[in-house]
């Protein structure tokens, strides 16, 4: 990919009156004319009371993915084929019906990534990232059945939100709204490459808040 950066973020907590759990989750894409659903990224929790520091690394390498969903509506990759930003992928199946992912030039869009469903029937497809080439990548939105001949055509951009609920775990595929409120959202691109934040909780209001960490 173009550009490729790594961002880490350094999330601490101290004493929390009131323990919870973060979610962090990407910013759907817009007007790409696709359903698509967010994914659980990363899951934090922080127990009350007590002194905790967590990370999180971005990485910027894109992956188109075919997803499997369990029956905890947990996401994994049943294969997948990194993409770089103008670049286009083909899912198609083999003679054995394996599905395949593979590199090609047709329907590429400068500054986009593209995924054509050439398969000939629906499929599930889902872009991620991949920190280490040597694990499996993280699923960060989930496209739902994409008609044989269609495509995910999805300009990117790497805005990352926080929330505190403890209704979901990693890689888990997310229905619906969220139910508590985004208490924090910044664009990857604009931060520097490491970053330190502090969880807090105010007991009169009942809020958390995520701000930087002037003491680190």
């Amino acid at each position: 990919m173009s550009n490729q950066f790594k961002k880490k973020l350094i999330i601490r907590a101290s004493g929390l009156a009131k323990g919870g759990t973060l979610l962090l989750t990407f910013k759907p894409l817009e007007d790409i004319g696709t359903a698509q659903q967010k994914v659980a990224w990363k899951v934090i929790p922080f127990a009350t009371n007590t002194n905790k520091k967590a990370q999180a690394e971005y990485v910027n390498q894109l992956v188109f993915i075919g997803p499997q969903i369990d029956d905890d509506n947990l996401i994994s990759p049943s294969t997948f084929g990194n993409v770089n930003v103008g670049g286009a992928v083909d899912f198609t199946l083999d003679s054995d019906k394996n599905l395949l992912i593979s590199d090609t030039d047709k329907n590429k869009r400068p500054g986009f990534v593209v995924a054509t469903n050439s398969t000939g029937k629906i499929q599930d497809i889902a872009i991620g990232l991949q920190p280490n080439p040597k694990k499996d990548p993280e699923a960060i939105l989930y496209f739902p059945k994409i008609g044989n001949t269609s495509q995910v055509v999805c300009k990117y951009h790497p805005i990352l939100r926080a929330y505190m609920t403890s209704d979901y775990q990693e890689t888990e595929v997310i229905s619906g709204e969220i139910q508590t409120g985004m208490i924090w959202e910044r664009d990857l691109a604009q931060l520097e490459d490491t970053t330190n934040w502090r969880l807090t909780y105010n007991g009169s209001t009942g809020q958390y808040s995520l701000s930087p960490d002037e003491d680190s």
